[in-house]
């Protein structure tokens, strides 16, 4: 019996220097603001086109806080 060899993920890690982690920190904040603030304003908005514009734009803004989120 033949046994398979065991497969090693190889994983680059990458050193920040605090300034950087300062600049993504900031951008994790107004990331987090600015969805807060779509999702404020579409629940006020009548206009169904409208909300549902404002909505997509809450998600994208969600979607960049989690791209700077996974660079930590």
């Amino acid at each position: 019996m033949k046994l398979a060899k065991p497969h090693i993920l190889s994983v680059e890690v990458i050193t920040m220097s605090p300034k950087e982690l300062s600049y993504i920190e900031d951008a994790l904040g107004h990331e987090s603001f600015f969805k807060t603030q779509c999702q404020d304003a579409a629940k006020n908005l009548q206009d169904p086109e409208l909300k549902a514009c404002v909505e997509q734009l809450g998600q994208k803004h969600q979607q960049i806080f989690d791209s700077f989120y996974n660079l930590v």
